[in-house]
């Protein structure tokens, strides 16, 4: 810290000052999801995924009762 000059260090938590986003590429996953990818894609634009691994995230879907929820 001398040699820097350097008054004080702070620790900041990460998720403070970061916010992972998830921009799905609507080219990519349409063959696979067909029309469900406008609903992808604003599910995860609100924020509403889970992070599996590094390259993955799931992202609820629309319906309730698809999600497993309702009756």
């Amino acid at each position: 810290m001398e040699e820097l000059n350097v008054k004080e260090v702070l620790e900041v938590d990460s998720s403070s000052i970061a916010k992972k986003i998830c921009k799905p590429n609507g080219r990519l996953i349409g063959p696979k999801f067909g029309k469900d990818v406008k609903n992808i894609i604003a599910e995860a634009k609100a924020g509403n995924f889970e992070e599996i691994d590094e390259n993955s995230v799931k992202i609820p879907h629309p319906d309730p009762l698809l999600r497993g929820e309702g009756e």
